[in-house]
């Protein structure tokens, strides 16, 4: 609820027990200010949960690691970038996996944009590594969208190429993060924003194009071979619209995803539920 309180922002936590859904706590950033955005992004794994801030510190952003024991959640750090600058927007987007999580910046360097990793070792978070993308360029947004799942994370540059888009593959070895592959949309075109959304799990990625067809919008997935990534298909609402912006979010786990979109001129919404039945979606 990035909007309470002079958008100084809040985020709440729901827990299931008998298949019921209710409310367990409010967490807020200590030290919380008008316009800080907290809540703008969430992820969650397991006891810990990272929310971030994109507006504190003149749009520097922050993002806060909080963590559950006994059934209470507490604050446990405040994340930064280490070279952090005004307008960097610096947790726009957010990632969790294990001890390691992903924080998106998309406004870094004029909009060009990176990602940090940060690592918890012995219950610290510290920045490991800041990535980006050799012959990056202002407006590509690197870092709009950000996706993890173990040694593996796909970072959104939506922006590129007259915002056609792309989306980057980035893989550890040895706790050395290197840049595997891009990717890009076959058929792509300017203003698909291709990269506005990214989700993870395993082999398998879904990456958001809302621009596509007049902003009725699309979502690609891709597969990984052999180290190989291709994309195996395209996503689309049957009943799509201009301006449906379909693929605004993206979400999967296993053979299952999930697919927002905001239709921008009725003001309304929808989600949409893929599933994978013998590699056809």
């Amino acid at each position: 609820a990035q909007v309470n309180n002079s958008s100084t922002g809040s985020a709440y936590v729901f827990t299931k027990s008998g298949g019921s859904w209710s409310q367990v706590t409010e967490l807020t950033a200590s030290g919380g200010a008008s316009y800080d955005y907290f809540g703008s992004k969430v992820a969650i794994d397991g006891d810990t949960c990272v929310i971030g801030a994109a507006g504190t510190n003149s749009y520097a952003g922050s993002a806060y690691v909080f963590t559950r024991s006994g059934g209470s959640w507490s604050q446990v750090a405040e994340l930064t970038a280490s070279d952090g600058a005004s307008y960097d927007y610096f947790g726009s987007s957010i990632a969790i996996d294990g001890d390691t999580c992903v924080i998106g910046a998309g406004g870094t360097n004029d909009y060009t944009g990176s990602a940090f990793v940060f690592t918890n070792t012995g219950g610290s978070w510290s920045q490991v590594a800041e990535l980006t993308v050799s012959g990056g360029a202002n407006e590509d947004q690197f870092g709009i969208s950000v996706a993890l799942d173990g040694d593996t994370c796909v970072i959104g540059a939506a922006g590129t190429n007259s915002s056609t888009g792309s989306a980057y593959v980035f893989t550890r070895s040895g706790g050395i993060w290197s840049q595997a592959a891009e990717l890009t949309a076959s058929g792509g075109a300017s203003e698909d924003q291709f990269g506005v959304s990214a989700a993870l799990d395993g082999d398998t990625c879904v990456i958001g194009a809302l621009g596509t067809n007049s902003y009725a919008g699309s979502a690609y997935v891709f597969t990984r071979s052999g180290g190989i990534w291709s994309q195996a298909a395209e996503l689309t609402d049957p009943d799509g619209f201009s301006y449906d912006q379909f693929g605004i979010s993206v979400a999967i786990d296993g053979g299952t995803c999930v697919i927002g979109g905001t239709d921008t001129i009725l003001g309304t919404g929808s989600a949409y539920v893929f599933t994978n039945t013998g590699g056809s979606w």
